[in-house]
C-alpha cells in the first residue's frame, strides 16, 4: 500500500502532464494532446480518490480503536455498578464523538 506522500507525489506528476497536455492542445488542437490531457486527468482524479481512500481508512482505524476502548470501560462501569464511572464513559463517548465531528456538542 502506498502512504499519502507517494500518492500526492503521483497525483502532482499526472496533474501536471495533463496541464502540460491541455496547453499542448489549446496550442496546437492536435486531438494526441486532447487525449492525454485526458487520461493524465482521469490518472490523477483516481490517485486523488485512492488517497482519499487511505485517509478514511486510517481515520476507521482510530475510530475502531477508540470504539473498542470505550466498549472496555464501559463494560467495567456496569459490571461495577459505578455510577460515576459511567457518567466518565459517557463524557468520554462525547468528546471521541465530537472529535470525529460525528457529534455537536449541546452543553
Amino acid at each position: 500500500m502506498m502512504d499519502a506522500k507517494a500518492l500526492k507525489k503521483l497525483i502532482d506528476r499526472y496533474q501536471q502532464k495533463a496541464d502540460t497536455a491541455y496547453r499542448n492542445y489549446q496550442e496546437s488542437g492536435v486531438s494526441r494532446y486532447d487525449r492525454e490531457y485526458r487520461n493524465n486527468e482521469d490518472l490523477a482524479d483516481a490517485l486523488r480518490v485512492a488517497l482519499n481512500a487511505n485517509d478514511e481508512h486510517t481515520q476507521l482505524i482510530s475510530i475502531r480503536s477508540d470504539l473498542a476502548s470505550l466498549a472496555g470501560a464501559a463494560e467495567q462501569a456496569v459490571h461495577h455498578h459505578d455510577i460515576s464511572e459511567a457518567t466518565s464513559v459517557l463524557n468520554n463517548l462525547i468528546a471521541v464523538a465530537s472529535t470525529y465531528g460525528v457529534y455537536k456538542r449541546r452543553y
